[in-house]
């Protein structure tokens, strides 16, 4: 039966172009995932999934939104978290990106993340990167280091950028710091 249900599923992803992609070692991943979440077991479809995207280099916003609802459905925690600042709900990354960045690095990098199955992630400014600061004991995982902000300074173009220990101050576009993205919730 679960042979046939994964069948099904399968063919319905292959007609709809979703699974288009010719038959290679790492596709029987993208098979399990669809399976697992077909079971209803996120854990190991999120796994799954996460290993065909790291060997394909390819991803699917259909099987990031059905982790999405899987997890939600089992009231799993996705690790984002949820502040509060300037009157506005902002969803924050639950972890810096990997390594430090240039300022344009940072704001790409930001600009065109899909995590979470969300794809409006954007680099703070200096007031949103100031908030994060303050609730940084709550949001977690923040370094003891520099984090870009997206708001210019100066008649130099210089960006703000936070030190998340002691302050905020000017910089150049071209040093190499920490980055967290954001999401505007209510918009």
């Amino acid at each position: 039966m679960k042979a046939l249900k994964f069948t099904i599923v399968f063919a319905v992803l292959l007609g709809s172009g979703i699974f288009a992609m010719a038959q290679s070692n790492y596709s029987e991943y993208m098979e399990y995932a669809v399976i697992f979440l077909d079971e209803g077991n996120c854990e190991k479809a999120e796994m799954n999934y996460d290993v065909y995207k790291s060997l394909s280099g390819k991803s699917s916003a259909l099987i990031e939104q059905k982790l999405s609802e899987c997890k939600d459905s089992l009231g799993v925690s996705s690790g984002i978290k949820r502040v509060q600042l300037n009157f506005n709900d902002y969803e924050v990354l639950p972890s810096d990106l990997d390594g430090k960045y240039a300022y344009y690095e940072a704001k790409t990098a930001c600009n065109n993340l899909t995590a979470f199955g969300k794809s409006d992630w954007y680099l703070p400014d200096k007031s949103e990167l100031a908030g994060l600061y303050k609730h940084k004991n709550e949001i977690g995982g923040f370094a003891d280091g520099w984090y870009w902000s997206s708001s210019p300074q100066g008649y130099d173009g210089s960006i703000s950028r936070q030190y998340f220990s002691n302050g905020i101050q000017d910089s150049t576009k071209y040093g190499s710091f920490l980055v967290r993205c954001i999401r505007k919730v209510n918009k």
